[in-house]
């Protein structure tokens, strides 16, 4: 229950119902029809579906109620977040957040929303990456620990259109896009104060061409 996801599709509904339907062979069944449209009916343990010319699959399923609760989206108060802006923050940090589990604290990224800034640090106490984004509108000030597998999958849903929507109830945070709504658990603890690990001078500086740079790193040893 860490990372769930919603979509609807429209259809031709002639009768009310809901079935649990293995994830991957309704994939793999999607892939094998020749028609965008396709037909389905569900019986007492069974589902099938039909596709014209000729192709019909039968699939076991289970009961409605074997499903997890999902949380609960209308709870959750959302906001307009500017898409490009929230991806660019993410992919900027994304690459410095710990995978180790075991420490529940910097496996997550912060997020936190002020007045008119977005703030996005991440850490795996080797590397630490911040990224402030600046953006428009009227956003409440909030902070959360968010799960950096839960910020890929906002990436994913999120790939057209203008803006994303956040939100953030009780110890969910909600990200809504393309007609798909993403829940993610928050990440209890508290993030390192990345502040006092940043360097308010440097006794160096120097500007370098970005191209040469890359091109340089890249060369094979």
């Amino acid at each position: 229950m860490e990372l769930s996801l919603r979509a609807s599709v429209p259809a031709q509904i002639e009768g009310e119902g809901s079935i649990v339907v293995p994830g991957r062979r309704l994939v793999e069944l999607a892939k094998l029809l020749p028609s965008e449209t396709w037909r389905s009916s569900t019986g007492p343990r069974s589902r099938s579906c039909t596709s014209p010319p000729a192709l019909r699959a039968t699939r076991c399923t289970r009961q409605r109620e074997d499903f997890p609760r999902l949380p609960e989206l209308d709870a959750a108060t959302t906001f307009a977040v500017d898409r490009e802006a929230l991806l660019e923050t993410i992919n900027r940090v994304s690459r410095s957040a710990s995978r180790d589990e075991s420490r529940p604290g910097p496996d997550g990224i912060l997020a936190r929303f002020e007045a008119g800034k977005l703030v996005m640090a991440a850490t795996d106490s080797y590397r630490l990456s911040v990224k402030e984004t600046e953006i428009g509108g009227q956003v409440p000030e909030l902070e959360a620990i968010i799960p950096a597998r839960a910020l890929q999958g906002a990436e994913r849903i999120a790939q057209s259109g203008d803006e994303v929507e956040l939100g953030v109830h009780e110890n969910q945070v909600v990200f809504s896009a393309d007609g798909v709504s993403m829940t993610t658990r928050r990440i209890d603890g508290q993030f390192p104060n990345y502040r006092q690990l940043l360097p308010e001078a440097f006794e160096h500086e120097l500007a370098l061409p970005r191209n040469e740079l890359l091109r340089r790193r890249a060369r094979p040893q």
